[in-house]
């Protein structure tokens, strides 16, 4: 539990690192720490309306680019995100993609998300 501004938060789950490769098949392994049991969605998208976001997206909405849910137990894990059509294009042009990582845990009718920055690195292809 961490208090800030006289609220206070608790820290259900952190990315493990900032940097996650792509496997040639399209997925991305996100590492993710919890301090308990949670289940949930992780979502990876672009980031907000910044300049980099406009170069990559149309629009200044982020855009989805994969989507998992898991139940997790206590400890370190991996989250495996199957990466759309429109990411696996931006990585084959540009070899890394920044992204946000949205997690959002929902225990009934309650949820809580949590934002960290990613950098999706592409994977190597093969030399034929």
């Amino acid at each position: 539990m961490k208090c800030v501004n006289g609220g206070c938060q608790f820290i259900v789950a952190k990315l493990g690192g900032t940097k996650a490769p792509e496997t040639r098949s399209g997925t991305v392994a996100v590492p993710v720490t919890t301090t308990g049991p949670a289940s949930g969605q992780l979502t990876l998208q672009t980031p907000g309306a910044g300049a980099a976001a406009l170069a990559l997206a149309a629009t200044s909405k982020p855009q989805v680019l994969g989507r998992a849910r898991f139940h997790l137990h206590r400890g370190r894990h991996t989250v495996k995100v199957q990466l759309n059509a429109r990411a696996r294009l931006l990585l084959r042009r540009h070899k890394t993609l920044h992204a946000e990582a949205v997690i959002t845990f929902t225990k009934g009718s309650k949820s809580v998300s949590s934002t960290a920055h990613l950098t999706i690195v592409a994977a190597r292809r093969r030399r034929r």
